[in-house]
């Protein structure tokens, strides 16, 4: 059901829209610290993590390394399954179930208020025999004029 509602392209239509590009600056009680090897930097020992997370490195000022998990919106929303390529996509889905269901309500009020009845007298046999009788009338009548 998750990827049959609306509310799911809506909302991450709009979280991605106000996520994306925002730069993001982890609290100093918000990053995860740890102390770098001895002879090595915090950038170098865990830079490359951090780049392949989506995160990054400082050196805080007690000379612990901190890790901040975000380094942008984009890795943020990222964590909620949420990605600023699809904000398109989004949009044309939710503006597809608009119009879905508008023709839909369209399509039922015309055959509650009127069509049901036009669609039975359609296809039901006395008016199948009626419309042969009458172009058989006027078969006979255009025969007679000629």
């Amino acid at each position: 059901m998750y990827w049959l509602s609306p509310f799911k392209y809506l909302l991450e239509g709009l979280l991605a829209l106000v996520t994306h590009g925002l730069p993001i600056e982890c609290d100093s009680q918000e990053l995860a610290s740890f102390p770098a090897p001895p002879g090595q930097t915090c950038d170098a020992y865990a830079g490359p993590y951090a780049q392949q997370s989506g995160g990054y490195v400082i050196t805080q000022a007690n000379g612990l390394c901190g890790f901040c998990q975000y380094r942008d919106g984009d890795a943020f929303a990222a964590s909620f399954n949420v990605y600023w390529t699809y904000v398109w996509r989004d949009y044309g889905i939710f503006w597809a179930y608009i119009i879905f269901n508008f023709a839909v309500v369209f399509v039922c009020s015309w055959l509650y208020l009127q069509g049901v009845g036009k669609i039975k007298k359609f296809f039901s046999p006395a008016a199948r025999k009626q419309k042969k009788a009458a172009k058989q009338r006027e078969h006979e009548s255009q025969n007679e004029k000629a």
